[in-house]
Formats: C-alpha cells, structure tokens, sequence
C-alpha cells in the first residue's frame, strides 16, 4: 500500500497589529503524521502521544478532514493514521489545524 509521511507545523496567527491577517508557521513544533491508504473504506487512527484523543473519525479533526475527502471521491479508499502530536493541544498554536491539513 501507498504510505505518505509529513511534518504539518505550528502557526501563529496573532501578530500584533495584523492580528488574524498575518501568520507565520513555525520550524517546530510540528505534528508528524504518516497515512497509510487501504482497502478497507474506513478511516482508522493511532496515536503515539501522551493526549489521549479521540480516535473515532468522527470526533478527530484529522478524521474529519479525511471523511471530507472521502466524500468526494468516487471510490471510497480506506486510510490508517498514525498520528504524533507535538503541537500540545490548546496551546493556541494551531494544533487542530496542523492535524487537518496534515490529514489531507
């Protein structure tokens, strides 16, 4: 099967007087992300980090954003998502950002 392997990194968004209209990304912390497709149609994520989310598709952004790209293919590949989250969730530093685009 075809695996990818990516790095998706932090940013920040809150530059002073550009304050949502000027952003950065960052060198680290970035979230490593490797994404296997399969044959099965459904979408099945690990994690190898202390955060304990969840890893239902449904209600895991990087899930989320898999199911949307699924939704708009024709045949409905299957993905395995091994996730490592560096990007301390909450930290205001695009966490659930860098695990959904790293997604997809």
């Amino acid at each position: 099967m075809k695996t990818i392997k990516i790095a998706a990194p932090a940013t920040i968004a809150n530059l002073v007087c550009g304050f949502d209209i000027l952003g950065l990304a960052l060198h680290e912390p970035s979230d490593i992300m490797e994404c296997t497709l399969n044959d099965s149609g459904l979408i099945r994520i690990k994690h190898e980090d202390e955060y304990n989310l969840p890893t239902d598709p449904e209600k895991n952004v990087s899930g989320a954003a898999l199911l949307a790209l699924m939704n708009e293919c024709e045949d409905k590949p299957g993905f395995d998502l091994t996730i490592t989250k560096c990007i301390k969730p909450g930290s205001g530093l695009g966490s659930s950002a860098a695990s959904s685009a790293g997604a997809v």
